[in-house]
């Protein structure tokens, strides 16, 4: 679901009560099972996904498949390894300072997935943590 939503947050393929919204259902399944596709396969690019769902996606989520495969294109996105661990930076105290584009679109749609992750992270350790009562 975080993935989902991340998906959707940076592809602003949320309803906005227009006609457009009908043409996003699409795009939002493409999401979904996006998420679905790098949950099950931990370690995958936006490339291995668009591999995989490519042919798929070319009729009914055109726009899902453009924008991941313009994110795709940056070489820091398709990364296997070597990345922060945003989570425990969170968890220790750390700073996040990202370096963006106001105009660049890949980049701005990588900023607002950053932005989602962050936002669900205290969330997700509530979650973890044992309540009483």
């Amino acid at each position: 679901e975080v993935i989902e939503n991340m998906f959707l947050a940076a592809f602003s393929l949320a309803e906005k009560g227009d006609q457009a919204d009908f043409y996003r259902l699409g795009d939002r399944k493409a999401a979904r099972q996006a998420a679905g596709f790098i949950a099950k396969n931990p370690g995958v690019t936006p490339m291995d996904v668009l591999d995989n769902f490519r042919e798929e996606w070319s009729e009914n989520a055109a726009g899902f498949s453009a924008a991941l495969a313009e994110m795709a294109e940056l070489p820091s996105v398709n990364r296997r390894s070597g990345g922060i661990d945003i989570e425990a930076l969170a968890r220790t105290g750390g700073c996040l300072y990202v370096v963006g584009d106001m105009l660049n679109t890949r980049i701005i749609r990588m900023q607002r997935m950053l932005c989602q992750w962050s936002s669900k992270i205290p969330q997700l350790w509530s979650s973890k943590i044992p309540h009483p009562g």
